[in-house]
């Protein structure tokens, strides 16, 4: 009986961070920018936060990973020339669970926004707490 009840503190004590996560939402003003355009973006939580979130745009073709990791600066490894790669974009909270920021998009392709996980230092595994993907013309 005592394995079992090991076995099961353990399995308790490794769900407890999952049941503390929430939902994440990103929006944009236009999902088909043109080139230089101006997005508003909207990213909220599924509950108020004490920390602010971040906004990466990762460039057309870039790995998502590499470039969120070194925009964060989570990475032993960083990606070369990371501003023709990517960047962060600026939020303002405008709520205890929202944040506004504008982005222009300075060549065209399958632009990623992704907000990193592990806020307020950030990196993204696989793929971040939330993640939008803006064709840009």
């Amino acid at each position: 009986m005592k394995p079992f009840a090991a076995i099961a503190l353990v399995a308790l004590a490794l769900c407890a961070p999952a049941l503390a996560k929430f939902s994440i939402s990103l929006a944009a003003s236009d999902r088909t920018p043109a080139v230089g355009q101006r997005v508003v973006l909207a990213v909220g939580s599924g509950q108020a936060l004490d920390h602010d979130l971040r906004l990466i745009a990762v460039a057309p073709g870039q790995p998502v990973f590499r470039v969120v990791a070194t925009i964060t600066g989570d990475t032993r490894y960083p990606v070369p020339d990371v501003a023709r790669r990517g960047f962060e974009v600026d939020l303002i909270r405008i709520s205890p669970r929202r944040w506004r920021g504008v982005a222009r998009f300075g060549r065209p392709g399958r632009w990623r926004l992704v907000v990193p996980n592990w806020a307020p230092g950030g990196v993204v595994i696989p793929n971040g707490a939330a993640q939008l993907t803006l064709a840009v013309h």
